[in-house]
């Protein structure tokens, strides 16, 4: 699983805090009511409390903490051969917390990340940053070219994730596997009104 991927989300809701001027947090409650947005390439996926959603794994890692994070920062490369890096797991819970507004409780978990679960196609939960601070269950990453069986596993996952989508868009979608059959030819005839060289003089 990676860049390209689909994963799913169930978003329960988030504390929210109330500051005074000095910074300092005066109340809190929890909004289990309000949608939370992901983001990716400009593109909104919302996520409407206690319900399933699918978003994109970049998405799901830019709110969450990249799952692929270890103790140091690594290059991999994605499905095109692309070079990418993916930073430390400190680094990374770093951005989060400043995303997350550095509102933290004595113990240093953040108060208002979101609560979600996040699971791939077939239901297992994956453990993203946030989930997994420490970095006990680190998401293999792909450090090269994918080789036939990659793709095709690739493929079949994508086939799998069009499934899911439309079938919760109520979309029904023909799967029919596409045949090496030459294209049907056509039984017109030639009509010479149709050349435009069918009339110049001969010779």
């Amino acid at each position: 699983m990676g860049p390209g991927d689909f994963v799913k989300v169930r978003y329960r809701g988030r504390t929210r805090v109330t500051k005074d001027r000095d910074g300092n947090i005066t109340s809190s409650r929890y909004d289990d009511e309000t949608p939370f947005t992901f983001m990716w390439d400009s593109r909104p996926y919302l996520a409407e409390v206690g319900k399933e959603t699918f978003v994109p794994f970049e998405a799901a890692s830019l709110a969450l903490g990249d799952p692929r994070a270890g103790d140091t920062t690594r290059s991999a490369r994605d499905e095109a051969g692309n070079v990418m890096w993916i930073v430390d797991r400190p680094t990374e819970m770093r951005r989060l917390t400043v995303l997350y507004d550095n509102v933290t409780d004595a113990a240093g978990n953040l108060i208002i990340k979101p609560d979600v679960t996040v699971t791939d196609l077939d239901g297992n939960e994956v453990m993203m940053v946030l989930d997994d601070p420490a970095g006990d269950s680190v998401l293999p990453a792909q450090p090269t070219l994918l080789d036939s069986k990659q793709l095709l596993a690739q493929i079949e996952r994508q086939r799998r994730m069009i499934d899911q989508l439309a079938e919760a868009q109520g979309i029904e979608v023909d799967v029919a596997t596409a045949t090496a059959d030459e294209p049907p030819k056509s039984d017109a005839k030639s009509d010479p009104r149709s050349d435009p060289f069918s009339e110049l003089p001969e010779g």
